[in-house]
């Protein structure tokens, strides 16, 4: 019977460079971990939206529980809602909340009004000219087209303009 004996060297020495076959993977060093508040909103249509925010950061819907109104039960949506929210970090109870929407203010709808009514008469100016344009080009005594028909659409043009 031969003994075996196992014998483990220490060296000093630069590790060895690494087999061909081996995996290596970048690495990163974590300069600053972000608190993260988590909370659950509910909005006037019964839905729930489980919504984290970053220190420093704006808050973001991570997810969205939607109300079912083809069934009257409708009692899970709070539970899985509530449950996202704890599996993301959120400590019981989770904060609730109800969303909020803002309303514009009459300016802001005066503005907005304003733009679209510009670009409408834009197109409308724009298909007019497309209009004339087509009527003058292919009227080589092919079309009806007649003086009176181009001072009928030049007014039109001039009040579009002026609106």
């Amino acid at each position: 019977m031969t003994e075996q004996s196992n014998k483990v060297e220490s060296t000093d020495s630069a590790p060895e460079a690494a087999p061909a076959n081996s995996f290596s993977a970048p690495t990163a060093k974590i300069v600053k971990i972000l608190k993260k508040n988590i909370w659950i909103e509910g909005d006037f249509l019964g839905d729930k939206h489980v919504v984290v925010q970053y220190e420093g950061m704006e808050p973001f819907t991570y997810a969205s529980f939607y109300y079912d109104y083809a069934y009257t039960s409708n009692a899970g949506i709070r539970d899985q809602a509530n449950a996202l929210a704890v599996s993301l970090g959120a400590t019981e109870p989770v904060q609730q909340r109800n969303r909020e929407f803002g309303f514009p203010e009459k300016e802001e709808v005066d503005l907005a009004l304003r733009l679209l009514k510009s670009e409408l008469q834009k197109d409308k100016l724009v298909s007019m000219l497309k209009l004339a344009k087509s009527h003058i080009e292919g009227g080589q005594g092919q079309s009806d087209f007649s003086i009176e028909k181009l001072d009928d659409l030049l007014k039109e043009v001039e009040e579009a303009m002026r609106k």
